[in-house]
């Protein structure tokens, strides 16, 4: 698995997961019933008592209550059913979890000397930017164990697959674990296909050989982009008050026209036409961009003449 190749790199992504958990506290709390994954009871229980499956809430909490996952554990979820949909054993896909819900110290450590032969052999970097690499390493997995509570029950936030996803969410990088087959021999690895071009040029052995590709960035959108989801956006705290009004006037055809700005070259207008009544399509895509925070200012006119305005301040991208 590839892990970060300066100590920029490194710096940004330790403020990504901090900015992610103060802006959205709430992705660890299991609200997503069972049932929405579209995974039977019968497979789920299947794949715990074969380890396949942790979740936060404890087993006596399960035992009394319909099994609820929080956001990461949907993701889990999904990922498994898409692995078993192409065939691969409960064995392999048992160590795919264990990699990627190790702590990412732990992984980072591990894989430290590999990463830097690569680095030294594959792509010719100097003895002064190797030394900069094996400092990002000692910094990164300094930061990642800083004021960590061992006790906490929300361990997974140490985890690989926890800094995956909130990387991919807050940078909607086009982002994909990779599964590689090496002869029977499995290995993890992490691929970008739009930003962080260091990630990117290091998972290149990995994209030459056979490989099964699980797009994660496409997980999150499919998920917000679905209206069946919405109370779960907003119970994670994905979709503020705000925008939830936006969703509203969707909803009811409460709406003349609807402004929203992305950047300076796109943007999306909405204009009533006889019912106005708009698209799935177009409606999965505003519930994407509010899901995502990707805009920089959204107007939102009214059928009774009222207006509401307001700025993105959170987004980081």
């Amino acid at each position: 698995m590839n892990i970060f190749s300066s100590l920029e790199e490194v710096m940004d992504r330790s403020k990504d997961v901090e900015s992610f958990d103060l802006m959205f506290p709430r992705v660890v709390e299991s609200i997503i019933p069972l049932a929405y994954t579209g995974v039977s009871a019968r497979n789920f229980h299947s794949w715990k008592e074969n380890e396949l499956v942790d979740l936060v809430l404890e087993k006596g909490d399960q035992e009394r209550k319909n099994i609820k996952l929080n956001l990461y554990e949907y993701i889990w979820v999904k990922m498994i059913q898409t692995m078993r949909s192409f065939g691969l054993s409960y064995d392999t896909i048992k160590f795919i979890k264990d990699s990627l819900f190790a702590t990412v110290s732990e992984t980072v450590i591990a894989l430290k000397d590999e990463t830097m032969e690569i680095l030294r052999v594959e792509h010719g970097n100097t003895e002064e930017q190797l030394l900069e690499v094996s400092n990002a390493i000692d910094v990164f997995v300094k930061l990642i164990n800083l004021g960590f509570d061992e006790n906490s029950k929300y361990s997974i936030e140490r985890t690989v697959i926890f800094q995956m996803i909130t990387i991919t969410f807050l940078r909607q990088l086009d982002s994909s674990i990779l599964i590689i087959n090496n002869d029977g021999d499995f290995k993890i690895d992490f691929t970008v296909n739009n930003k962080l071009e260091n990630v990117r040029n290091l998972s290149l052995p990995s994209l030459s050989k056979p490989h099964l590709s699980i797009p994660l960035l496409k997980y999150v959108e499919d998920f917000l982009g679905d209206p069946k989801s919405e109370k779960y956006s907003e119970g994670f705290g994905l979709i503020n008050p705000k925008e939830k009004k936006v969703l509203d006037a969707i909803r009811k055809k409460d709406f003349i026209e609807i402004h929203i700005k992305q950047d300076k070259e796109n943007e999306i207008i909405i204009d009533v036409i006889k019912d106005g009544s708009i698209t799935d399509e177009k409606a999965s895509q505003i519930r994407k961009i509010l899901g995502l925070g990707n805009y920089e200012e959204i107007t939102l006119k009214y059928r009774n003449d009222k207006n509401l305005y307001f700025r993105n301040k959170t987004r980081t991208s």
